[in-house]
């Protein structure tokens, strides 16, 4: 955090003038603490079962990530700002499986190597979207830097927590006019950090493939890969910047549905 800044410095001030500082000698003066608080709790439960020919596995985790580490807009007291860590998923479920097909004659014969070998595998993933806060990066001249101290990172005041969570509030906007708004003059919003969440993320991946035994330690396999199979449109980045233009709108997305083919011999 910049120390050598002062709440109120650029109130009064001509418009882009460079903020008063308590030692006018020097500019920004960073100074940095090591005993922030971070804590996490959790709980796994797995499923697993084996078959002849294959295997699955399911596991969910429900866990909880808090930190006092990240951005925050003032340097006073940032255990106030104690809230879910950037990279919290409250919940996350994962499956996988694979099996593979007996085929025809024990694979014995043109008819066994053309039907046998044949294998299925997959997973699929549901995770929470990670949170994120709402600040404003605009100047304040620009209606920003609520506490007119020259940086120009800071929290609103926010009368709801609740956001949109369908795919047109995604492109359009997940937030409703009027639900952040200037804090009183030269102080911070009373927003708290981390409430807000990005989307989910949802994806199933699967494998087609094809072993061919062509000597007793020579093996060939084909591969069919598909990535996102049901092309679910995982929606990314919500922008959280008051002062942008796509505000409450997601800025980017993973890959759609692509599939590629491959092989390999193994001796």
């Amino acid at each position: 955090m910049d120390i050598n800044a002062v709440a109120g410095d650029l109130v009064g001030t001509p418009p882009n003038t460079l903020p008063a500082r308590l030692n006018p000698s020097f500019g920004a003066i960073n100074y940095t603490q090591n005993d922030r608080v971070a804590n996490y709790n959790g709980v796994t439960f797995d499923l697993r079962a084996r078959v002849k020919r294959g295997f699955f596995n399911a596991s969910y985790t429900r866990s909880s990530s808090k930190d006092d580490a990240s951005r925050f807009p003032t340097a006073i007291n940032p255990h106030q700002y104690y809230a879910p860590s950037p990279w919290d998923t409250p919940n996350r479920f994962s499956a996988s499986f694979n099996y593979e097909l007996p085929g025809l004659q024990n694979g014995i014969g043109p008819v066994g190597k053309l039907t046998g070998g044949w294998g299925l595998s997959g997973t699929s993933i549901y995770q929470t979207g990670y949170p994120f806060t709402v600040f404003t990066g605009a100047n304040f001249w620009n209606g920003g830097d609520y506490n007119a101290d020259g940086d120009t990172f800071d929290f609103p005041d926010v009368s709801s927590y609740r956001q949109g969570t369908s795919r047109s509030a995604y492109t359009t906007g997940v937030f409703t006019p009027g639900q952040f708004t200037a804090p009183t003059s030269v102080t911070e919003g009373n927003e708290k950090a981390g409430q807000f969440r990005y989307p989910a993320f949802v994806q199933t991946d699967t494998t087609v493939y094809k072993n061919t035994h062509i000597t007793e330690k020579l093996n060939f396999q084909m591969r069919f890969e598909f990535f996102n199979l049901f092309n679910h449109p995982n929606f990314q980045n919500i922008q959280a910047d008051l002062s942008a233009g796509n505000f409450g709108q997601v800025t980017s997305q993973t890959l759609p549905r692509w599939w590629q083919l491959g092989g390999k011999l193994t001796f």
